[in-house]
């Protein structure tokens, strides 16, 4: 049986000048693992000894190559194991932790399979407190973790030990994560992907912000609008007034979203000319008057739509829910301006401030945009003085006794995780103390806990006192009481039995659904078995660090 040539040659070169023609179309018909091999290329270890490259380095380039590829494939089909590459690593250095007990390490484990993942968090925590390190054989199943979690990183590296810190340095893809000198930062700034260049930019931040601040500049003209989109938020990172003028001047970008991180940068700025602007402007709309036997009174002047200064600065008339334009400019405003304004200019507490603004017809738009500018400022600044501290949880105070200014705040409790401990305690007790006109408020009082909780951190979470399960107890008791569907809860309940709720509560619980009406038994079975089982395993983690 003969074949036609698969390639066509030119007729007037020799097959002695194409020595390739023929060896060619064998592997093409009939595959490298059968092509034909040239003496050269038998000896096994052809492609990693020296001797044996030379050999085939003699062959002419193209057919060397067809060689060394029949040759693998061969090797491959033989089973063929390629010898280890001569590479000398420094070894580890010994562990300073102590060893991690069988219990702990098997806790890890079925976490690691998505079993109650969301208690991480404590078991880093008491690993760190017990002086355990991580086991060897599950580091990379940590670095993993936090590779995808980037809140839990600094805990992973505090248990990581010298084994955990080898490691990284050998593997890029999780030292580029958890190690801001791995990789060749100018090289990943000045070629590499957008993703590449955002971690190197963050990395310059962190080093140098001024020289980081300076390469933006440089390379802003030339950006990609994606480049922009995704380097500009990163000036957050050590953010400074030295970053204003820049900022200052993307506000005058083509594009909404890039204006957009500029605006919200320069609002974490309270020396920034936006920030300056705005609290002018709205110093000359809140007007504090002083009568002779009513005290104080608040003068309010809505602001105008079609300020084509407050549209440069970020103060659109997008509409709240239940505010109109006016309202909500005038919230924007407020939250704009650093609350410290208020209680220097006008020389009230917090508690007159809150007591002032809420006789106001405006008290929806003013207190939510004071809310803002509360949490604004408090995760900004890392001493915040005690009378910003009082006035956020004034306010906090009353989102749990007034649904309209909730419904306004879903983001109000963003800056809760800056309290002590022992704030974050006495406002979710009288959050949870809030008694409950039906189930709606139940949920709303839950939620907002939840809310809370889910921006704390253990080591604040353990120090809680336990006489808040029952009151959150009591709120799960309106809940069954109003004989509604159970729906939309798991979150609120998940994140409350992890952190609060204890199983003598549960098991009270648990004992009152023979009340409920039939259809809604199985439900709540449902969700205080789920309980239960949380509960259950929290308490095993906890069990496992006891000697």
């Amino acid at each position: 049986m003969s074949h036609e040539p698969l390639i066509q040659t030119n007729p007037a070169s020799s097959t002695a000048s194409n020595p390739l023609h023929p060896e060619l179309q064998r592997t093409v018909l009939l595959g490298l693992s059968r092509a034909p091999l040239l003496p050269q290329a038998l000896a096994l270890n052809a492609v990693e000894d020296e001797a044996h490259q030379a050999s085939l380095s003699a062959l002419p380039a193209d057919i060397a190559i067809w060689q060394t590829l029949a040759t693998r494939a061969l090797m491959n089909r033989a089973g063929y194991l390629p010898s280890p590459v001569n590479a000398r690593l420094t070894p580890a250095l010994p562990d300073i932790r102590l060893p991690c007990p069988q219990q702990v390490a098997h806790i890890f484990a079925l976490m690691q399979k998505d079993i109650h993942a969301e208690l991480l968090d404590e078991w880093l925590f008491l690993l760190q407190r017990h002086g355990y390190g991580m086991p060897h054989a599950q580091l990379p199943a940590l670095f993993e973790l936090g590779r995808k979690r980037s809140h839990l990183r600094q805990d992973i590296l505090s248990v990581a030990d010298q084994r955990g810190a080898w490691l990284l340095a050998q593997h890029s893809t999780w030292g580029d994560f958890y190690l801001d000198q791995q990789g060749d930062r100018a090289k990943d700034w000045s070629t590499g992907t957008v993703k590449k260049r955002a971690e190197a930019f963050r990395v310059m931040r962190m080093q140098d912000p001024a020289a980081a601040l300076a390469a933006l500049q440089q390379e802003w003209p030339a950006e990609s609008v994606e480049s922009r989109s995704t380097l500009l938020p990163l000036l957050a990172v050590r953010l400074s007034m030295a970053d204003e003028p820049f900022l200052e001047s993307v506000l005058d970008d083509p594009r909404k979203d890039i204006r957009q991180s500029a605006q919200q940068l320069l609002r974490s700025l309270p020396a920034s000319r936006l920030v300056q602007r705005c609290t002018a402007y709205t110093a000359t709309l809140l007007q504090l008057e002083k009568k002779l036997l009513r005290g104080h009174t608040l003068s309010v002047t809505l602001p105008e739509t079609d300020n084509a200064a407050l549209l440069r600065d970020g103060i659109y008339p997008e509409r709240y829910r239940n505010l109109g334009d006016k309202a909500s400019i005038l919230l924007y405003l407020v939250a704009t301006t650093p609350p410290s304004y208020w209680l220097t200019t006008w020389q009230l507490s917090p508690q007159k401030l809150v007591a002032l603004i809420s006789d106001h017809e405006y008290q929806a738009a003013l207190l939510t945009g004071l809310l803002q500018a509360c949490v604004q400022s408090l995760q900004h600044d890392p001493k915040p003085d005690s009378a910003q501290v009082e006035l956020y949880l004034l306010l906090l105070e009353r989102l749990a006794q007034d649904m309209p200014l909730l419904e306004l705040n879903p983001r109000g409790t963003l800056a809760f995780n800056t309290l002590r401990p022992q704030q974050q305690a006495q406002t979710l007790q009288q959050w949870l103390a809030t008694p409950s006109q039906d189930a709606a408020q139940a949920r709303a009082i839950l939620g907002l806990c939840r809310q809370a909780i889910t921006s704390c951190r253990y080591a604040q979470i353990e120090q809680w006192p336990l006489t808040l399960s029952a009151l959150v107890a009591r709120q799960i008791r309106t809940l069954m009481q109003a004989n509604n569907p159970l729906w939309g809860m798991d979150a609120e309940f998940s994140s409350l039995a992890r952190s609060i709720l204890h199983a003598a509560e549960v098991e009270q619980l648990h004992g009152e659904i023979s009340r409920l009406p039939a259809g809604l038994q199985a439900s709540w079975e449902r969700a205080l078995d789920g309980l239960r089982e949380l509960i259950h395993f929290r308490t095993s983690l906890q069990q496992a660090f006891q000697p």
